[in-house]
């Protein structure tokens, strides 16, 4: 298994921030609403895919468009919903087109699997998942591993151990894990 190499996220410069060949994007979003010990834990991803997780709030979604950011090729966001909903929409009429639909799926994965960097957020927002739902998001994690990936979720692993699966917990668990905790980390959402 191949690591890739570590990320210096440069937070007073993003532009100057490395991710092996990978430069950094020229609009950085506001990091300052990020904590320092957050930053700190940032700086240096050694391990990809990077999860974060903690209480609702906290800023983990800020955090990872942040790190997104600093993508020279930018990054593709979704929360779970949304890719559901994606997929769902190039398999719609798969009665009528078959191999039409079959080849809009087949390009909406290959270019969730080839997009230089991906964020996924909301994952086990939903404590009941169908069976369509987790092929989905394990497929999704699952074509990302060691590339720039951005995992979101307010579980932690055992929780989502529960609502998914040890396939689901064990690719998520195998990067760099950041957690925000509520006891020093405010609610971003109350403050404002």
């Amino acid at each position: 298994m191949t690591t890739s190499p570590p990320t210096r996220i440069n937070w007073k410069d993003p532009r100057r921030t490395t991710h092996g060949d990978l430069a950094i994007t020229n609009q950085p979003r506001d990091h300052r609403r990020i904590p320092p010990t957050i930053k700190a834990k940032l700086s240096e991803i050694r391990r990809w895919p990077l999860f974060l997780y903690g209480a609702t709030g906290r800023g983990k979604s800020c955090a990872a468009l942040c790190v997104g950011d600093a993508s020279k090729t930018g990054c593709v966001y979704r929360t779970v919903p949304d890719m559901l909903d994606q997929v769902r929409a190039v398999s719609y009429g798969e009665a009528k087109r078959l191999t039409e639909s079959a080849s809009h799926r087949w390009l909406w994965w290959r270019g969730w699997q080839t997009h230089p960097v991906v964020i996924l957020d909301e994952i086990g927002a939903r404590k009941e998942v169908s069976d369509y739902h987790y092929e989905c998001v394990y497929r999704a994690i699952d074509c990302r591993q060691d590339r720039p990936s951005i995992f979101i979720s307010n579980l932690n692993h055992g929780e989502l151990r529960r609502v998914y699966d040890n396939r689901v917990a064990s690719r998520l668990a195998a990067g760099t894990k950041i957690f925000f905790d509520e006891d020093e980390l405010p609610d971003m959402r109350m403050e404002q």
